[in-house]
């Protein structure tokens, strides 16, 4: 054998480890993905936790309620307590979208993220803090809950919480 099949057996046989180095490069890419996925969800899960012991530590549901039927026999104290979980309802929102748009979330957990949002920002109170917060977010963002909240108004009546719970339960 003379040196330059020598030399072409060690080219191909260097080219077929840069080609396994890239498959083998390839899976682990994917299962870093798939671990960065399963934390983001663990972490929106803790999130989703949080804002559920503070609504059952502090009554926030009954406020939440009256300030939809009762706006004006809504104490100072309740407006405070929804105004809380609608800023924690916001700040897991953002967290979604930002894990969404750098591919850790889908599209379908974002859409359902996105489906509860009429229901904090369709409220009166829910308004004022929209219009005063929405310069904190970036512009994408902001346009993605103006739609929702145009495309789905709240209308706080059995119809529109029997729509949501089916919603819900068709995504479970």
């Amino acid at each position: 054998m003379n040196i330059s099949k020598v030399d072409a057996w060690f080219g191909l046989a260097g080219n077929i480890a840069i080609l396994l180095g890239l498959v083998l490069l390839a899976v682990e890419i994917r299962d870093n993905t798939s671990a960065v996925r399963q934390q983001e969800r663990g972490a929106k899960l803790e999130r989703e936790h949080e804002l559920l012991m503070a609504a059952a530590g502090n009554n926030l549901g009954a406020s939440y309620v009256k300030l939809l039927y009762q706006t004006s026999e809504a104490t100072p104290e309740e407006i405070l307590d929804v105004a809380y979980l609608f800023t924690i309802r916001l700040t897991n929102l953002a967290g979604t979208y930002h894990a969404f748009r750098a591919g850790l979330v889908t599209e379908e957990d974002w859409e359902l993220e996105v489906f509860i949002v009429p229901a904090f920002l369709n409220t009166a109170i829910g308004k004022v803090m929209w219009d005063e917060l929405k310069a904190e977010y970036v512009p994408d963002f902001v346009d993605r809950v103006d739609r929702a909240i145009a495309e789905s108004p709240l209308v706080p009546d059995d119809e529109w919480l029997m729509h949501v719970q089916q919603r819900l339960g068709a995504v479970n």
